[in-house]
Parts: C-alpha cells; sequence; structure tokens
C-alpha cells in the first residue's frame, strides 16, 4: 500500500496514555500492571465507598513508562489457562492479564508498517525471527548483520519446492489501538495470513474515502470504533481475524485518542521491539510459559504448523 502525503492522524498507540486537556477530562483507571492511565469518561474506584480517606504514599509513583507492559492481543494461542483448559484460538488472547474475550470493542489509533523474516520452529514450537526492520529501510539479522531492505533477496517473491509462490522477507502491519471496554491500549499485528484481512479494512473504509469539497482524504484511523473478532478456517484448526468497522465516534472521543496517541508517537519502535523480543524469546510474548503462540500480538497463523496442506492457500 502507498504512502498517502496527506494522510490525516492516524494517531500511534499503546503505553501508559498521559492526561491530556481533551474535553470531557480523561479520568484515571488501574492498568493490570497497578499503575494508571488516561480513560475517556470513564469511572473505576473499588475505594469509593470509603470516603475521603488519606491512603498514604505506597511508591507506585516511581513506576515509569520503562516498567509498563503493554499488552498484545492475539489469536490462534496455543497452551492452557490457569483453569487448566485449551486457550480458544479464535478469542483474543492478552499477553498481560492472560485472558480471552471473543470479540474487542476497539478503535484503532496508529498503523506502522515493518519488514520480518520469521520461521516456526517445530522443535521449540514458536517462530524465530531472522531479520526485521522497523523502517523499512536497513534490517537486522539475528546474527546482528545489517543490510538495505532494497534489493534484498529474502524480499523478492520465488517458487518453493512446491511451485508455490513465496519470499521470506514480508511486510507486517502493526496497529496499535485501544480497547474501549476495558480502557487499555494494546497492540496487535497482521502479516502473512492475516495481510488480506487488514488491507481490504483500509481500502473499504480508510484510503480516499473521505471526499471534502471535491479532494478525496483519508479517514484517520480513529475516528471509527471497531469490532475485532474471529472466523475459525473450514477445517477449524486455525482462526481468520475479522475486522468490523462501527460508528464514527463521538467529537470528544475522537479527541481523545487523537491526543493521547500523538504522546504515543515516539515510542512506537520500543514497544513493537519489546512485543516482537518477548515473543521470540518466550514463544508467547508476556504470556510466559502460559502458551506456544508463534508471535505475540500476530493474527495470522504459521501454514507449518498445521498438519498436511492446512493453510497452504494463506501462505
Amino acid at each position: 500500500m502507498s504512502k498517502k502525503n496527506n494522510t490525516p492522524d492516524t494517531l500511534p498507540l499503546t503505553t501508559p496514555i498521559a492526561h491530556t486537556s481533551t474535553t470531557p477530562p480523561a479520568s484515571m483507571s488501574p492498568t493490570p500492571t497497578g499503575t494508571t492511565i488516561a480513560t475517556y469518561d470513564a469511572t473505576h474506584d473499588e475505594l469509593a465507598g470509603l470516603g475521603d480517606v488519606d491512603l498514604g504514599d505506597d511508591g507506585l509513583g516511581q513506576v515509569d513508562r520503562e516498567d509498563i507492559r503493554i499488552a498484545a492481543y492475539t489469536l490462534n494461542m496455543k497452551g492452557k489457562g490457569a483453569d487448566g483448559r485449551p486457550y480458544p484460538i479464535d478469542a483474543y488472547y492478552n499477553t498481560v492479564d492472560e485472558t480471552t474475550k471473543l470479540k474487542v470493542n476497539g478503535a484503532f489509533l496508529h498503523l506502522h508498517k515493518t519488514n520480518m523474516w520469521s520461521r516456526y520452529n517445530e522443535l521449540e514450537c514458536r517462530s524465530d525471527i531472522k531479520c526485521r526492520s522497523y523502517d523499512r529501510v536497513t534490517g537486522t539479522m539475528d546474527n546482528g548483520t545489517v543490510r538495505p531492505c532494497q534489493g534484498c533477496p529474502d524480499a523478492e517473491w520465488h517458487r518453493d519446492a512446491e511451485g508455490k509462490r513465496t519470499r521470506n522477507c514480508s511486510p507486517v502491519y502493526n496497529l496499535f489501538a485501544f480497547d474501549r471496554d476495558a480502557q487499555i491500549p494494546f497492540v496487535t499485528r497482521y502479516k502473512r495470513t492475516a495481510l488480506p484481512v487488514i488491507k481490504a479494512h483500509l481500502q473499504k473504509h480508510h484510503i480516499g474515502r473521505r471526499i471534502v469539497r471535491g479532494q478525496r482524504l483519508n479517514y484517520p484511523l480513529h475516528v471509527f470504533a471497531v469490532e475485532l473478532s474471529a472466523k475459525l478456517s473450514d477445517n477449524g484448526n486455525y482462526a481468520i481475524p475479522v475486522i468490523t468497522r462501527g460508528p464514527v465516534l463521538e467529537r470528544a472521543e475522537v479527541e481523545f485518542l487523537r491526543d493521547n496517541a500523538r504522546t504515543l508517537r515516539e515510542q512506537v519502535i520500543p514497544i513493537l521491539s519489546h512485543v516482537e523480543s518477548t515473543a521470540a524469546a518466550t514463544g508467547a510474548g508476556d504470556a510466559g510459559d502460559a502458551g506456544e503462540a508463534g508471535d505475540a500480538g500476530d493474527t495470522s497463523f504459521e501454514p507449518e504448523k498445521y498438519a498436511a496442506d492446512a493453510g497452504k492457500d494463506f501462505a
């Protein structure tokens, strides 16, 4: 997808959200890590019944951005939860609190495209990152070699042993978003099998869809509500992401999302680096030993994981 010069603010997302002057004022709600983030017109105070009481200083004020773990929402999560039951592969798994939900009431904030070459490791049930580039200009391989993305042989299409078109490195659409029910930021990634889903959504609802005085513009990501869900493949072996556009958000919420996303733009790369590094190290992002997903926050599946030819048409 080519870059547009007239793209309105498509804001970056995720991490402790800073308070802004948005109207109405944002309130403060606790995150799963125990710190606070600004939320849109939300109240969540389990201590309200205590009245005006001096709670003292417990030291949480020392927790800063470097201590915060941003949730990644991922499908096709392997492993079992605390109750011993397998995670449903068509539910979004939260890598911070290790909960799942079948549908996410959210809003996209920022799209950041990267390049990645990864391969599924059958022995360790994880994806090994061979090379990645956050700016799609220069890539860094797993052995530390730095090379330009342009003209890279691993990004070129070729035929595999079965005659199928494939390439080692492919683009990743990293979508930073806001969970409107949980009032927390999160990141989810679309690559390989999930790329057609996010591309179709952007083409249908955002790219050049706004016409102002005869000029075609893009609708910013943060002006619409979105519902994230999934559907099972015909054979039930994997889940495919589904994005449903909702209504235009109220002006106050649009401004809230816009302003908060702007404060987070500088953190996009560190956040993605954390998500990908922990995914490579544990196989399930911040979920630790709980699961065996290939890439935290990834909504695609790896065709190599499935027996016979299941999923071969999606690579």
